[in-house]
């Protein structure tokens, strides 16, 4: 079996954030095929602010 190597990878020239099905439907407990992320929630918020601040673009997508 494989095992996944983690390493530090830099920023390329134009880094942009893709921030993928971070919708309701999967971060909210009440919805039938959500759960509690209220810690991962955060964080994608961090990200997105820091890549606001950089004037860095932001895609969303679901």
């Amino acid at each position: 079996m494989a095992t996944l190597e983690t390493r530090r990878m830099p920023l390329g020239r134009r880094p942009v954030l893709l921030v993928i099905d971070a919708t309701r439907g999967f971060t909210d407990p009440a919805s039938s095929c959500g759960a509690a992320m209220d810690a991962e929630v955060a964080q994608i918020a961090r990200l997105v602010d820091a890549f606001h601040a950089a004037a860095r673009p932001v895609v969303f997508t679901i």
